[in-house]
């Protein structure tokens, strides 16, 4: 018995509903309760959210964080961030407030931190992982690692045509089009 085409639309527009709804809890777990903590360099430096004091706290726990370098403009939420890192013995808190596209001086502070062995590991966040925070993962690459730009991009995070790191992104361009800063590393 054939189908009509009212059964088949109808089908066809339940499943992309039942994929979007799995697609946006992923997306929940990954940002909110999992705070996307991802490693650039494993050891090294990390990339996610912001977290609850209580969760920032296992975090530099359970990765041996030495610096939390918090991408996010001042206010209530970075200070009681500050506050709460200060209480963590041999850790360190470096407010770098950035756009969605960083200024050189910006650039310039995060590479001086992460370059000095004694700040490493490091977690950098902006607010839910997905923008600033894999961008400044992906001038690690190039900076630390000796990864091309595009090769960075492409790493950056899972993107997809009209996403700030496709290749007419925002972020896709700034990353294309970014120059090392730092000598060659060496092996």
């Amino acid at each position: 018995m054939a189908m009509s085409k009212r059964a088949f639309w109808g089908q066809l527009i339940g499943k992309f509903a039942l994929l979007a709804a799995v697609g946006l809890i992923g997306h929940l777990w990954f940002v909110y309760v999992d705070h996307q903590i991802i490693p650039v360099e494993e050891g090294k430096v990390y990339r996610g959210g912001v977290m609850s004091t209580q969760t920032l706290h296992e975090v530099v726990r359970d990765y041996e964080l030495k610096t939390i370098i918090d991408l996010r403009y001042e206010g209530a939420d970075t200070e009681a961030e500050r506050d709460a890192v200060a209480k963590i013995p041999g850790v360190r808190y470096v407010g770098l407030p950035t756009g969605q596209i960083p200024n050189d001086d910006v650039v310039d502070a995060y590479l001086t931190v992460i370059s000095n062995p004694e700040n490493l590991p490091a977690l950098v966040h902006c607010y839910h992982g997905t923008g600033r925070a894999p961008l400044f993962g992906a001038i690690y690459r190039i900076e630390m690692n000796g990864e091309s730009p595009e090769h960075a991009r492409r790493n950056a995070k899972a993107f997809f045509f009209g996403s700030s790191f496709s290749k007419q992104g925002e972020k896709g361009r700034y990353l294309r089009a970014y120059e090392r800063r730092t000598p060659a590393p060496t092996e």
